[in-house]
Parts: C-alpha cells; structure tokens; sequence
C-alpha cells in the first residue's frame, strides 16, 4: 500500500486542517480517497414521531476530526480487498449500466434465466459502481482485511455519518434532492457510478440516494434514547440485546426523505435492519482511523 505523501502507513497522516482536506492511499494498487470532517458540534434527530424540528434534536459533540471516505465503497476497491464481488448490479453477471439482458434456457432440466452475452456488455464494467449486496458483517470482515493490507478502517459511528453528511449545515435539510442523489424518481431502479451527482459542502459525495450505507451502530428498538436538553460527547450507540444495525441515507429504490417538492435531502433518512441481511440497495463507506 502507498499513500499519496509515500507515507508508509495512512494512519500517519499529519491531523487535517481544512474541513473537506483530500486524501488518498492505495491499496494493492486501487485508490481510496478521504475528505477530513474536524471536530465539533451539531444537533442529532431524535427519531420519535411526537418530536418535530428543534424538539427533536439534541446537541452531539465529536472531540476528534476524522478521515471519511469521499464515496461508497466500489466494486472495484471490494474486489481489491477481498477477492470477489458480491453486487446484483455487476458487469460481469451481465449488467450494461441498462437493464440486464436476460435469456431463459434449460439447464439440467430446468428452466433457468442467464444474462445475455453482447459487445455493449463486454464492453461495460461496473468497477466504479458502489458494491452492494453486503451485510454489516460482511463490511466488518473488509474492514478487518483493509487492516491487515495496511489501511486501518472502520464503519462510521451513526453520529459520525450524520455529522459527516450535514458538512457543517446546522440544519437538517440539505442539498436539492435530485441534484445530490440517485433515488426512485431518477435512477432507473439500478445503482450508478459513485461520484456522479453534486458532493456536500466537504467534498463527500453519494450520501444521500444510490446505496443505503451501513453505520456501526445498534439500532434501539424503544426509540433514541435522547431527550432535547441532552448533550452527548463522541456517542457510540446504544448497548443492549437489539440486534439489527443501523444504514443511513436511502437508496436507488426509494425516495429520499424531503420536502414535498423534491428539493429538499433530508440528513435522518434511515433504516435498521438484520446484520446478516444483504440487499442490492446496501453497502457502506469506512472511517480512516
């Protein structure tokens, strides 16, 4: 692995300045940039119904700035880490960035559908498409495996995503919607290349729309577990017996939560969900430690 400076390992980076500051290493020769999110101060949502605006939200600080990957993984910095790639929405199954031609045969007696070989989908690959169909757990083992290449990850704490997707706006609107994200209105029901649509104000693109994105956190089956006069200090999640885990943002299939003329991205868009779930609407983006 090399970084940008040649510094031996990413973790050495010299402590971000600039809010939005760029950086890359590379990992068996496959780039991974990272946009720099200081420290601060925000107000999280409180996801209660009986909650709205300013009530539902109390104020989180995050002492330590941290290194965001700039888009969702790729399905070709998946394949570098681990080998293989696990996307519905993959080249190589026979997906031309249209809808996947398909042919019906039969195999071994029965009746089965194979994608439908052609120059346009020889031609097409889908490497720099977000890689989906992965679980919370399958994320925890890339993370492990990027470790041990020599770039030390990890998913972000929900928190961290929400501070990292507002880039500095107090409210929790923001961005035009059809602008930032690929979602049901405008995607064609199929993911897009990363990095397609307008980043936020810190250079992080894809957080709204595209692919639902992993966090580490447990999701809390009671509601949060805030009231709006708290102030809360690098949160974790909460801890418990709750099983399901937390993905942020929405995704290629759904309507980003807005305002009713479409315009407005909405930051606590979520979903929780079982940790060994896959869907062709999840993936994740990873915090450089």
């Amino acid at each position: 692995m090399s970084t940008e400076n040649e510094n031996p390992r990413p973790n050495k980076f010299a402590e971000g300045t600039v809010a939005g500051e760029r950086k890359t290493c590379t990992v068996n020769g496959t780039e991974f940039a990272f946009r720099w999110c200081p420290a601060g101060s925000f107000t999280m949502p409180i996801r209660q119904e009986w909650f709205f605006d300013n009530e539902g939200q109390y104020c989180v600080t995050l002492t330590k700035g941290f290194w965001m990957q700039e888009t969702p993984v790729t399905q070709k910095q998946w394949q570098a880490v681990m080998g293989n790639n696990p996307s519905k929405f993959n080249s190589a199954l026979g997906f031309n960035g249209n809808d996947v031609k398909m042919d019906v045969v039969t195999i071994m007696g029965a009746r089965v559908k194979i994608p439908v070989p052609s120059d346009e989908q020889s031609a097409f690959s889908s490497e720099d498409y977000p890689v989906e169909n992965v679980s919370w757990f399958d994320c925890q083992a890339f993370c492990q495996k990027c470790a041990e290449l020599g770039l030390p990850v990890k998913l972000p704490t929900e928190a961290q995503w929400e501070y990292a997707c507002r880039a500095g706006n107090a409210d929790y609107y923001t961005g035009r919607l059809s602008e930032m994200a690929w979602h049901r209105f405008n995607s064609g029901d199929k993911t897009h290349r990363v990095g397609t649509k307008e980043p936020n104000a810190w250079g992080l693109y894809d957080m709204f729309g595209n692919v639902w994105e992993w966090c580490q956190d447990l999701y809390d089956e009671r509601g949060c577990m805030h009231d709006p006069d708290d102030n809360v200090t690098d949160p974790t999640g909460p801890s418990g017996f709750w099983t399901e885990r937390l993905l942020r943002g929405g995704c290629y299939n759904k309507v980003v939560d807005c305002y009713e003329d479409i315009e407005g991205c909405l930051t606590d868009t979520y979903n929780a969900v079982d940790p060994n779930a896959r869907s062709s609407s999840f993936s994740f983006r990873v915090v450089m430690l």
